[in-house]
């Protein structure tokens, strides 16, 4: 059973707090900032609900001695207070808390949260492991060649254990076809595509690049995209999405990575999509009567870069029929032996001359041309492709191919 430690200067609070938890977790009470720290010197929660204000020691001083003793990478602190400033809540999510529930707090959206940020640590658990079983395996490659290849082979596999299934098909009422590619280069890096429902009407869909290659790449790509997902599924919207996410990733960032990325939210009902660009190539819309143009929009830093860094929604409305592509550089800094790239210009016509393609048949005949284009040059970047084709509201079943 997890174990939640509950801290709070309102016994009231507290215990409210656990009467909501105890069906589920073994929870453990104390009154006071001081009185955490020292329960945490004996024992390890699995998750921390804090409060801010208190007596002695706040919250955030709290937070600030576990970041000194490294305890705050093992439990995730979620501030429980009725505080609603967004300077505050900024201020907390820069210094590595993962969320706020306010009081007075609903029950059922308590454990969603809690549940949700519990998972997320599991998951991270999960990757540590798993990070340290392929360092083992790579300690006992003896040639250096060997080594390397090995490497980037574990790196690979952690990259594409990932990704969700390629194809993601709904029909009936709020119908679209989606298909998705990630093709690694030999030397792997951090592209990843992402697409999920967020609610029955509600289809979310990623696409980004970590900056660098390798495993450092692999992993940064592996929680940006869990960060991006879960802030989605807590119902946010594109651009509170990103700023969330940045506030997460500069937090934690000794090495200095950063990440391109496009997010939309598409309304399956009417057709509204909504989305947000941090860098990242604009991806290419064709009308269902018209050929494909850019779909260009403020362009914001990229993630991981600057902390404090806000987020600016558009919305379109898209129609039945209309195709939604979205790439990595991979695509158009293909080179072949001239050096010469595949480029916008010619991933524009490509796509203009073939208008009635779905989205599975338009990604395959972009990465044909691609590689006829490289004519045999070594890969040097992942290419990452998503196509989506929405049908319209039109009586609802999906599923993943």
């Amino acid at each position: 059973m997890k174990h939640i430690l509950l801290v709070d200067d309102s016994v009231v609070n507290l215990k409210l707090a656990k009467a909501a938890l105890e069906q589920e977790y073994k929870v453990t009470m104390v009154t006071s900032g001081e009185e955490a720290l020292k329960f945490l010197e004996k024992k390890q929660p699995d998750l921390i609900l804090l409060d801010i204000e208190m007596p002695g020691l706040s919250g955030f001083d709290v937070v600030e001695k576990m970041k000194e003793t490294g305890r705050l990478s093992r439990a995730p602190v979620i501030f429980l207070t009725a505080i609603f400033d967004p300077n505050v809540e900024a201020r907390a999510l820069s210094q590595g808390v993962v969320d706020f529930i306010h009081k007075p707090f609903a029950t059922e959206a308590m454990l969603s949260r809690v549940r949700l940020h519990l998972e997320i640590n599991d998951y991270r658990k999960n990757l540590e492991r798993l990070v340290a079983e392929s360092v083992a395996k790579l300690a006992g490659v003896m040639a250096e060649k060997e080594r390397i290849n090995a490497e980037l082979d574990i790196a690979r596999q952690i990259q594409m254990s990932l990704l969700p299934a390629q194809s993601f098909v709904r029909t009936g009422r709020g119908g679209f076809d989606l298909y998705a590619t990630m093709t690694p280069a030999k030397e792997v890096g951090g592209d990843f595509y992402d697409h999920f429902l967020v609610d029955r009407d509600h289809l979310g869909i990623v696409a980004g690049d970590v900056s660098g290659k390798g495993i450092p790449a692999a992993l940064f790509m592996i929680v940006t995209k869990t960060l991006i997902k879960n802030f989605a599924m807590m119902g946010l919207g594109p651009a509170e999405v990103f700023f969330r996410t940045n506030e997460q990733l500069c937090g934690n960032n000794d090495a200095g990575m950063f990440v391109t990325a496009f997010f939309g939210i598409l309304d399956l009902r009417s057709g509204g999509f909504t989305f947000v660009n941090a860098g990242h190539n604009f991806p290419l819309l064709r009308r269902a009567d018209h050929p494909y143009d850019w779909l260009k929009s403020p362009i914001k830093l990229v993630l991981a870069y600057m902390a404090g860094t806000r987020y600016e929604d558009s919305v379109i409305s898209l129609g039945p029929g209309d195709m939604l592509y979205l790439y990595t550089d991979g695509v158009t800094e293909s080179a072949n032996a001239q050096s010469e790239l595949f480029g916008n210009d010619r991933l524009l016509e490509l796509l203009d001359a073939n208008p009635a393609l779905g989205s599975n048949e338009l990604l395959q005949l972009v990465m044909r041309e691609v590689s006829a284009f490289s004519g045999g040059e070594q890969q040097s970047d992942d290419i990452t492709m998503l196509g989506l084709e929405y049908a319209g509201d039109v009586p609802t079943a999906a599923k993943n191919i």
